[in-house]
């Protein structure tokens, strides 16, 4: 069933449609602008405005509460320790010639290839 139109509906129908159409528009251009302006605050301001609205949008009690008494084995799987060296492993400390272009008698680097010199064109 539809409702009986009344006379001049079209109109304020268009004109609805119309001031509905140029309130998301505005709505988008003070997202954006409102966006352009915390990404500048975070520029300016590090731990102003910006580090309080990404602290109150990551901190909440049940996560506080979860992680309470656990925080070594949060820090250990965060920073986990180097294994431990052996050094009956470890290389000789001999003087290893590392670079196929390093000569060591000479203490000088010999390049097989010659680079040409550049040219501006």
């Amino acid at each position: 069933l539809r409702r009986v139109r009344m006379r001049g509906s079209e109109g304020a129908r268009s004109n609805f449609s119309l001031a509905r159409k140029d309130l998301r528009w505005a709505i988008k251009l003070a997202k954006e602008k409102s966006w352009r302006d915390l990404c500048d605050l975070v520029e300016n301001d590090p731990w102003g405005k910006p580090y309080r609205i990404v602290m109150n949008k990551n901190s909440n009690r049940s996560t506080r509460d979860a992680a309470k008494g656990r925080e070594n084995t949060i820090a250990d799987h965060l920073f986990p320790m180097a294994p431990p060296t052996n050094w009956d492993e470890a290389p000789d400390p001999e003087v290893r010639n590392v670079f196929d272009a390093f000569d060591p008698d000479t203490d000088t680097l010999q390049f097989q290839r010659v680079i040409p010199p550049f040219t501006a064109q």
